[in-house]
């Protein structure tokens, strides 16, 4: 589990130096880590242990190891924009993106050809889902209620 440091100090600070603390839940033991792509990229979530990080200059998504610095590319989260323009309308184009992830929940399914990686986007209430082999996310076509909890949501669809 990544841990806030605190004091304004937000992953990615020059103050820490590219370094970010974990905590091991299995252990109860603290390590600091380097990170330097959190000079240019924030993260949007953590799914087993992994980190959904988002460089917002061109929206690129990346899944990140923060111990063996393994990266997963996903396609950039720019396609969705114009499929979600409507919804975000309140909102400034340059700010999209960063609305967009800024209210997510990640889950991974990890196979040996593919890394697929689906993200409830709780500010438009659509599921966008991808794999480290597309080009771009899909988008759901039905939106999931405010307040009820995706899993039950997604129990209401057949096979």
């Amino acid at each position: 589990m990544m841990l806030p440091e605190g004091h304004g100090l937000h992953p990615g600070h020059p103050g820490l130096r590219g370094y970010i603390r974990f905590l091991n839940l299995d252990l109860g033991t603290l390590v600091r880590a380097q990170l330097p792509l959190f000079s240019d990229h924030c993260a949007i979530d953590s799914v087993d242990g992994l980190l959904l990080l988002l460089r917002e200059e061109d929206s690129a998504v990346r899944l990140l190891h923060p111990f063996t610095g393994d990266i997963a590319e996903l396609p950039p989260l720019s396609n969705l924009l114009p499929q979600l323009a409507p919804l975000l309308y309140n909102c400034p184009v340059p700010y999209r993106i960063r609305r967009l992830a800024g209210i997510v929940s990640a889950s991974a399914s990890f196979s040996s050809e593919a890394i697929t990686v689906m993200l409830a986007l709780h500010e438009v209430h659509h599921v966008a889902f991808a794999t480290t082999l597309d080009q771009q996310w899909t988008l759901s076509s039905w939106k999931y209620q405010h307040g009820c909890p995706i899993q039950h949501r997604l129990r209401d669809f057949p096979d």
